[in-house]
């Protein structure tokens, strides 16, 4: 049986493995970019520690116990590499050879935003406003704001990630927002090359958005490592044809 300290111990040199694999340059470029990918969305020391007390506190009958790390320094200190945490900055991997090599589909290993915890996404949509807020933002009345936002979002002209707790509601981005608040250029173009030739819609046809949040969280080749994120703002065409590089191009080149 599994003790609560041998699961947060676990926890916490998986991270500090996942930087050792991203910085050691004898492996091969996939694993090294592989390690960064999960690192992004992998919990750190200081998740494991919120965990640890929320699991402490918890009723759940499932006995999935957890220690706090800041009772065992000792597990910090066998990291190579120090521990993952909340201040860690891991460089994205390239070398000459890299060319223009997309990273790899989501679907092959990348770690859907979906089957992360629930505490992953309420700590990742904490910055996100409302339907409401996003439309006030927008210069909407308040009468209105909710169902223009929501109208945008349906007929694929903003990104919406559905959210459970506290309640069922949606959180947009706010990385979709130029500096007038206003829904950013070509990102209609963009959701609509996603849904159309990447697997981001359910059977029903339907987006919960987390999938698409994934796209844009993820580092990208032909965007210099970086996430198109952190591009669509300044130079959105340059994320318009990433998406088309990786989705249309490499696809029918019998790419990924």
């Amino acid at each position: 049986m599994t003790m609560p300290d041998e699961r947060s111990r676990s926890l916490v040199w998986a991270g500090g493995f996942l930087i050792e694999l991203a910085r050691d340059e004898r492996l091969p470029m996939d694993i090294r970019k592989q390690a960064v990918v999960i690192a992004r969305h992998f919990p750190t020391v200081e998740q494991v520690g919120h965990l640890a007390s929320t699991v402490e506190s918890s009723t759940s009958p499932f006995g999935l116990g957890l220690a706090h790390p800041k009772d065992h320094p000792e597990w910090a200190a066998e990291c190579k590499h120090g521990p993952l945490t909340s201040h860690t900055n891991l460089a994205w991997p390239s070398s000459a050879e890299d060319g223009r090599r997309l990273m790899p589909s989501t679907e092959r290993f990348q770690p859907s935003l979906e089957e992360l915890s629930a505490a992953r996404r309420l700590q990742l949509a904490a910055e996100w406003p409302t339907a409401d807020e996003a439309g006030l933002a927008m210069g909407l009345d308040l009468s209105e704001a909710s169902r223009v936002v929501k109208q945008h979002r349906c007929e694929g002209r903003l990104l919406g990630a559905y959210m459970v707790e506290p309640e069922h509601h949606w959180r947009y981005p706010i990385w979709q927002f130029d500096h007038r608040h206003q829904p950013i250029a070509r990102l209609a173009d963009i959701l609509a090359l996603l849904r159309q030739h990447g697997n981001y819609l359910d059977r029903q046809g339907g987006s919960s958005g987390w999938r698409e949040v994934e796209w844009f969280h993820s580092p990208h080749a032909l965007l210099d490592g970086r996430r198109p994120c952190e591009v669509l703002r300044e130079d959105p065409n340059a994320v318009f044809e990433a998406a088309r590089v990786e989705y249309i191009e490499e696809c029918s080149d019998g790419g990924f």
